[in-house]
């Protein structure tokens, strides 16, 4: 499959099982990042992940990452798409009044002027910018479009998991940006995200978390997803300060084409977590 020269292609998998799929009854995840772009196609009948694809912006528009849709004689029936951003807060349920979204954000962010939304998730409540009107020519394009913030996801997603009576850090990469969240029995402590130019402002923003909320290095694990190879200079030095690097593997609720296999399972995790969310 080819793209545009505006448009560098990172990663492309189909399963033959994608010529007999039914659109009609397949859910497409997208997940959009300052740079780039990354989707999948779940066949629902058969509940496997049968295409994948992941793009970067060479010198084009945003809009050029989405050329991908033209391949499509007709577009699934639920279509996803989570943005990956920092605007975002989260605040416990009890505490949350819907009519002062704005200046929750405000206060959280310092410089927000966007357009306030909110979902809640579990006894928390997100917060964060409604990006959903920035993506109007899509929804022209996509009726039925689903735009959320990809918080949401790692909240659902972890919320929905049996609890874990003990302290669970998980740091997602995509892109520049590091997802990292913090549960302590089952609660959400921390989720924010951060981004980073070089590995050491990697190791010391993940080293920093550690200190800021009391763990101890050699005894509280890391559980890494997403664009971080296991032998990657990041993870190398991390080494050097953090005992057990450990890896998320892929959510157990579906099957996957064998021709994702050129990745490493912990890759694409946020994508293929999408589905849960949304349903």
């Amino acid at each position: 499959m080819e793209t545009g020269s505006s448009v560098e292609v990172i990663f492309e998998a189909a399963d033959a099982l994608l010529d007999h799929t039914d659109l009609n009854n397949s859910h497409m995840s997208i997940l959009s990042t300052e740079n780039g772009l990354s989707f999948c196609l779940l066949n629902r009948e058969k509940n496997k992940y049968v295409l994948l694809g992941q793009y970067a912006i060479k010198n084009g528009s945003k809009e050029d990452l989405f050329e991908f849709l033209e391949r499509f004689s007709q577009l699934p029936d639920e279509v996803t798409l989570a943005v990956l951003d920092r605007q975002f807060t989260l605040l416990p349920k009890v505490l949350f009044d819907p009519h002062r979204s704005f200046e929750y954000l405000h206060f959280a962010i310092g410089s927000f002027q966007g357009k306030a939304a909110h979902q809640e998730v579990g006894d928390m409540v997100l917060l964060y910018e409604d990006k959903s009107d920035a993506y109007e020519w899509l929804k022209q394009r996509i009726p039925h479009l689903k735009v959320m913030n990809n918080a949401e996801v790692v909240l659902h997603y972890y919320l929905s998991k049996p609890v874990i009576n003990n302290d669970y850090l998980i740091v997602n990469v995509t892109d520049l940006h590091m997802e990292v969240t913090f549960m302590r029995d089952g609660k959400f402590e921390l989720h924010n995200v951060n981004t980073f130019n070089k590995t050491e402002d990697f190791v010391y923003y993940l080293l920093s978390v550690y200190d800021q909320l009391k763990l101890d290095p050699k005894e509280v694990p890391v559980h890494f997803s997403g664009e971080i190879s296991k032998t990657s200079e990041k993870v190398l030095l991390l080494k050097k300060y953090i005992k057990n690097i450990e890896w998320e593997e892929r959510p157990d609720a579906y099957q996957y084409s064998y021709t994702f296999n050129g990745k490493e399972d912990h890759y694409f995790n946020r994508l293929f977590q999408q589905h849960l969310c949304a349903l």
